[in-house]
């Protein structure tokens, strides 16, 4: 008992003296007292909302007994109106429609008076309609504006009165230890709040191509997805996204994606409906304490440039294989996800600042980015960046497919062991021949794509999944 209090009364002392918390705000209910978060809950729970959702659900026509047996069963071309062959075609019977899917997840009321509701992308996507809830009862028909798989962040528009935003802040004045609130509609129940701390920051690996994610133990199950995740002074820093678990329930382990992040999406969202990513065309790896010592160097953490692509902005730009990166802006590096990171939500045509170690001396290196056409073109799996199968491929001659062009470090398909140069022959079982073959597949792609690689004289699968959201 005297632990819990002399909890509250530290808590209490950090709300009196701090120089931006109130009494009024956070810290003992001086009526009841007890320690409590209501009064900053309170004026920002309407703003997280509920999303309801409905997917088509797709039936094949049953064929009639007489057309669905024996060796040659396609229909002949109709020899004309009078033709008896004609009169003796049974027509398809078709099941009445099944009902839609219908699936709900969270959102978070970012601009009230644009009506700007962020989710997740796994939460609206392939959704036919889309709806939110708001605390209040209401029912509004949602608008998606746009939405980007790659970071699992979706924007959608209410045209609606009476709205109320959450605020924002920057997450990167997060720290390990933070207290902060989840609040969602798990397993399509009512508003429900948790309270939880920040386990750990700058997490991945995870199954996304963005990641830097703010993990928690705030509790976080189905349902919980697109909510939000504010902290002690009700400010938005993530949009919860993602557990970890083995039994489809909570484990103390949720993910969120950085306000930092969700918020320079929206800006891409709001602007193009689509994210457009710009490309540096530089294959690097995590520079650690242990590779630094072996390079001879100062103890450092970036990112280490292993190639620069021909011809691509970093070439142009004059990065060169062993360049160090320590800083992308006034942003230290601390491994070549955040230069991927930074990189991919500079947009294109961004002008960025490298600070580069180069022969122990710094140096900064200016570059523009630039679309690639690669990835613009939608050829882009969890790491995996394809290209056509030239003539000058070894296996050109051999197999038909696509090229695997590039693989980011430390990205899902790198750590099931995909290589550049191997050869994709099929997806799922289906034939890959060339890129627009490939295009319509990851178009139809669920959450697992298993891969049939050719490398040299060996054929083999990979399997790369994105986990449970």
């Amino acid at each position: 008992m005297k632990a819990i209090s002399a909890f509250a009364a530290a808590l209490t002392y950090a709300v009196v003296v701090g120089p931006t918390f109130a009494m009024a705000d956070i810290g003992i209910d001086p009526d009841r007292g007890v320690f409590t978060l209501a009064p900053v809950l309170g004026p920002i729970m309407p703003g997280v909302v509920q999303v309801l959702v409905e997917r088509p659900v797709s039936i094949e026509p049953e064929l009639p007994s007489d057309l669905s047996s024996g060796p040659d069963q396609s229909i002949p071309p109709s020899p004309g109106p009078s033709s008896p062959r004609q009169s003796q075609l049974t027509p398809f019977r078709l099941h009445p429609p099944p009902p839609p899917q219908r699936g709900s997840g969270s959102g978070v009321i970012v601009d009230a008076t644009a009506g700007l509701v962020l989710t997740n992308h796994h939460v609206v996507d392939g959704a036919e309609r889309i709806g939110v809830r708001l605390s209040d009862g209401r029912g509004i028909a949602a608008h998606l504006i746009g939405s980007d798989e790659a970071t699992d962040i979706a924007l959608l528009r209410l045209e609606a009165e009476n709205l109320v935003a959450v605020p924002t802040t920057d997450s990167g004045t997060l720290q390990v230890g933070d207290l902060v609130v989840a609040i969602g509609y798990p397993f399509g129940l009512e508003q429900t709040v948790t309270l939880g701390i920040v386990s750990g920051l700058g997490r991945s690996g995870i199954g996304w191509d963005y990641e830097d994610f703010i993990q928690t133990d705030a509790a976080i199950n189905h349902g919980n997805s697109g909510g939000a995740l504010v902290d002690t002074r009700g400010r938005l820093v993530g949009i919860n996204t993602a557990i970890y678990s083995r039994a489809d329930g909570n484990l103390g382990i949720g993910y969120a994606v950085p306000t930092r992040m969700a918020l320079a999406v929206m800006a891409q969202l709001r602007a193009f409906g689509e994210v457009r990513r710009g490309r540096l065309g530089a294959i690097t790896e995590d520079l650690t304490p242990d590779l630094a010592v072996a390079l001879g160097l100062d103890p450092q953490r970036g990112a280490l440039v292993t190639r620069v692509m021909e011809n691509s902005p970093g070439a142009r730009a004059g990065l060169r294989a062993s360049d160090i990166i320590l800083r992308v802006g006034d942003q230290a590096l601390t491994s070549a996800r955040d230069l991927r990171n930074a990189v991919g939500l500079a947009g294109v045509d961004a002008e960025l600042a490298l600070g580069v170690l180069r022969d122990g001396q710094p140096v900064i290196v200016m570059v523009r980015l630039q679309p690639s056409t690669v990835e613009a073109a939608g050829l882009y799996l969890l790491g995996a960046v394809f290209a056509p199968l030239t003539a000058d491929h070894p296996l050109a001659r051999h197999v038909t497919g696509v090229v695997v062009a590039e693989v980011e470090p430390d990205s899902p398909a790198e750590r099931q062991g995909l290589h550049d140069g191997d050869v994709v022959i099929a997806i799922n079982q289906k034939d890959i021949k060339d890129t627009q073959a490939l295009r319509r597949a990851l178009a139809a792609l669920g959450p697992v794509a298993a891969l049939t690689v050719v490398r040299g004289n060996s054929e083999f699968m990979v399997v790369l999944e994105r986990e449970a959201r």
